[in-house]
């Protein structure tokens, strides 16, 4: 159907809505803009030494172009040890993704937040950040930064900050709570991310990491507002000559949780060190990647939630017929039942308690951006 003046005027209208507020039509492609990597604090700056060392031998060598560089901040396919560069997420697509998925003053929670990209891109942005991550040495750089981030701000924005040093395998925020979920999960033991036993691929077989990262994100769907997003940042690699469909394995994870795969777009790393070795390409007939994905998810409207044996905390009660304590244990991955001594028994739907951090809602409420009704306690409590 043909459009009439009207109607084209009003399109072109809302492009340039579009491109005042992103800057540009969002494709499935982005081509990454490295020079925004300078507003992100490194974890440490021997990271940066270990890698400029490395390449800088590479460039000697005549193996590859200087400019190449400063597109990389890993500079291997695998690595491991203590003493390994570390990727670092990059400041323009924490940037982009934050701006056209959420809205000011909205809550991100980031399950897996690394070393300060996403929670610095948050904060530029006036959106609140919840952040967990197991890493001790990642989350004690992380406070640094976000103490920076205050001091060097003169205007503050009436936002909150919250770091969780523990594993988002438990998530302890409320059911339908987050109005996003951004994240880069770890990719296997690919990385070297720290031994903590609680890190999801470290000393662990491929199925036990994916059962770990499955329950990750069956708790970033229970806490995710329905109709909302939840955004995974990940990429296929390839470990002791095996390929591992990493984003596919992620996708299909969600699925069974229960997510609606909303959209996927490609980030363009525009060159791979890998391009360098034209020799093993030819020989082991294998592409050099360019690129990673954005696994864009939205929880339904309406759902049930996928429960997980180990994350599952029985809940214990007083009887309604004789006050007695019974205990509710998990019978499926929907359902608990309780049977007391008096004969009393009860099947229902799991329920989940929740706490929203203060700060979070005290920040809600200085924006006057009501989302939940909060008691005394700040206590929930959802069927």
């Amino acid at each position: 159907m043909p459009k009439d003046v009207e109607s084209l005027k009003q399109s072109e209208r809302i492009r340039q809505t579009i491109l005042t507020k992103y800057g540009e039509i969002p494709l499935s492609i982005w081509r990454i803009d490295f020079s925004k990597n300078k507003l992100v604090h490194d974890i440490e700056e021997t990271q940066n030494k270990i890698a400029e060392q490395k390449h800088k031998k590479w460039i000697e060598k005549g193996l590859y172009d200087e400019s190449l560089y400063e597109r990389f901040s890993m500079s291997s396919k695998s690595v491991r040890g203590k003493d390994a560069g570390l990727s670092i997420f990059p400041y323009d697509v924490a940037e982009r993704i934050i701006k056209f998925y959420s809205q000011t003053y909205d809550i991100i929670l980031d399950p897996c937040a690394g070393h300060a990209t996403r929670m610095t891109a948050a904060f530029n942005l006036s959106r609140n950040y919840i952040g967990y991550d197991v890493s001790k040495r990642f989350m004690e750089h992380n406070r640094k930064v976000l103490k920076e981030l205050w001091s060097n701000t003169l205007v503050k924005p009436e936002i909150a900050i919250v770091l969780k040093e523990k594993s988002s395998e438990y998530i302890e925020e409320p059911t339908d709570s987050i109005d996003m979920v951004f994240t880069s999960p770890p990719y296997y033991d690919t990385e070297y991310y720290g031994d903590e036993p609680e890190q999801l691929g470290w000393n662990k077989t491929y199925k036990e990491f994916l059962d770990g990262l499955k329950r990750v994100m069956m708790q970033c769907f229970r806490v995710l507002k329905p109709n909302h997003f939840c955004i995974f940042n990940v990429n296929d690699f390839r470990k002791e000559g095996v390929f591992y469909a990493y984003h596919n394995d992620v996708i299909q994870l969600a699925k069974y949780i229960g997510f609606i795969i909303h959209d996927v777009i490609i980030l363009d790393w525009g060159s791979s060190i890998f391009a360098c070795f034209a020799s093993q390409i030819e020989d082991y007939k294998v592409t050099a990647k360019v690129h990673e994905y954005l696994i864009v998810m939205r929880k339904p409207e309406k759902y049930h939630l996928v429960w997980d044996k180990k994350i599952y905390k029985p809940n214990v009660e007083a009887c309604p017929k004789c006050n007695s304590q019974i205990v509710f244990n998990m019978i499926n991955e929907m359902h608990e039942s309780a049977k007391c001594k008096c004969g009393y028994s009860v099947t229902r739907n799991i329920k989940q308690d929740g706490v929203m951090p203060r700060e979070i809602v005290e920040a809600v409420e200085k924006t006057k951006e009501v989302r939940f009704n909060f008691d005394e306690e700040i206590k929930f409590d959802f069927e």
